[in-house]
């Protein structure tokens, strides 16, 4: 993967994790990406991130428009996600879970939303959840594919640790913030 688009102390800190070849670097990318945009725009601009292997179909204006309409609760103001149709235990190992604080049944329960799309609006929640989403995949331990050593299995019914997806998904449900999971 090019990482020239990094700053040096964020490779170095991460040199671990971006040598992995899956997801190019476990997708760690994904959020830092996200968050040096985000720092570069004026508050309520938009940031629209879509995985490079994705297209959009149609104008995005409409996207943003539901996300200015109201129709989130303002513990989502600024974040657009969709779930994936699954349950989150199914996708993310116990380690992740427990070291997240979500070893619970909500998040257990709760679907898991899809990395490869998801709008931002840059304001204080966006940057707070960027913030955490960002800061929680630079933990080897929660992102990586590493068995658990926690002393506890995986959920029944695990089928893979989905990295990003899985750290994004438990921070929205730890933190009670919405997500549009009505098309998963």
């Amino acid at each position: 993967m090019d990482e020239s688009f990094m700053d040096g102390p964020f490779k170095a800190k991460n040199r671990e994790i971006l040598a992995k070849k899956r997801g190019g670097g476990l997708w760690l990318w994904k959020p830092y990406i996200i968050n040096k945009t985000l720092a570069t725009m004026n508050e309520g601009d938009y940031v629209v991130y879509h995985d490079a292997g994705a297209y959009l179909t149609g104008p995005v204006h409409p996207l943003m428009a539901l996300m200015e309409s109201g129709f989130h609760d303002p513990p989502l103001d600024g974040v657009l996600t969709f779930g994936v149709g699954f349950s989150q235990g199914r996708f993310c190992k116990r380690d992740t879970f427990i070291k997240q604080n979500c070893d619970t049944d909500v998040c257990h329960k709760a679907m898991q939303v899809d990395g490869y799309l998801s709008v931002w609006r840059k304001g204080p929640h966006a940057q707070r959840l960027i913030d955490m989403w960002l800061t929680d995949c630079q933990d080897f331990s929660i992102l990586g594919d590493t068995p658990n050593k926690l002393q506890k299995p995986n959920l029944a019914g695990f089928k893979d640790h989905r990295h990003d997806q899985a750290i994004l998904t438990n921070i929205l449900s730890r933190e009670g913030f919405g997500r549009d999971t009505s098309n998963g």
